[in-house]
């Protein structure tokens, strides 16, 4: 499969996922509830594919910035 190829979304195993960050762990609930993949995620925000993955990993408190947290809460239909 080629870069960027639309997959059906990943699903994560609930032990890894309730060890991230609580935006995170909403984030990835709520695009596989939608159906997405991260790329389709990636191209609704308009953020950088490897920046939903690093966000959705959340690791060493990586969070989206302001206005990148905005365009993630719009694509995937939260409101603030």
């Amino acid at each position: 499969m080629s870069p960027g190829t639309p997959r059906g979304p990943s699903v994560t195993p609930p032990a890894i996922l309730a060890q991230r960050p609580e935006f995170a762990r909403s984030m990835v609930m709520r695009r596989v509830a939608l159906g997405l993949t991260q790329h389709q995620l990636a191209e609704k925000a308009g953020i950088a594919e490897s920046s939903i993955a690093a966000y959705e990993i959340g690791g060493h408190g990586l969070k989206p910035g302001p206005n990148s947290r905005r365009k993630i809460m719009q694509a995937l239909g939260w409101t603030e």
